[in-house]
């Protein structure tokens, strides 16, 4: 049986997105309805709007959207740790994905921004790299790191 193809920065998405909302319905309830609802409308915006991206040529426009629920995100999360609606590990578990999303992100930026340019990590990619996720180098190539390594 062949492996469905996938989009890096959308199957990294749709795991941060999945480990949110299971997490905010675990709020404490006076933060439930605040906290935990735009967090979690967020994630969902953030994600649709990657979709968006992938579905047209004038990427530019979405990608410049979805940074900025990626801000918001980063903020909430933030916000969940100081009001101690979660741990301050639970704040690095969803940092981390957040900071790499964002460096995905602007690398999708740059190349979608300039003439002609396209992102290439919002294409679809054979599966076989399911357990790894991308990076982008310094010379712009991308490399796919194994992480269940990952500290």
């Amino acid at each position: 049986m062949t492996k469905p193809e996938q989009s890096p920065l959308l199957l990294d998405s749709y795991e941060t997105l999945v480990w949110i909302l299971n997490h905010v319905r675990k709020y404490p309830k006076e933060q439930r309805f605040q906290l935990a609802q735009k967090m979690g409308d967020c994630a969902v915006e953030f994600h649709e709007l990657l979709m968006s991206a992938r579905r047209t040529r004038k990427r530019a426009r979405f990608l410049a959207k979805a940074d900025f629920e990626l801000e918001k995100l980063r903020l909430y999360n933030r916000l969940s740790k100081d009001v101690k609606a979660h741990s301050m590990n639970q704040y690095e578990f969803l940092a981390g994905p957040l900071e790499e999303a964002g460096r995905l992100l602007r690398g999708c930026l740059c190349c979608a921004g300039a003439p002609g340019g396209s992102c290439t990590l919002l294409d679809v990619r054979p599966a076989p790299m399911l357990g790894f996720l991308p990076a982008v180098r310094d010379d712009g190539g991308l490399l796919w790191v194994d992480w269940h390594h990952c500290a």
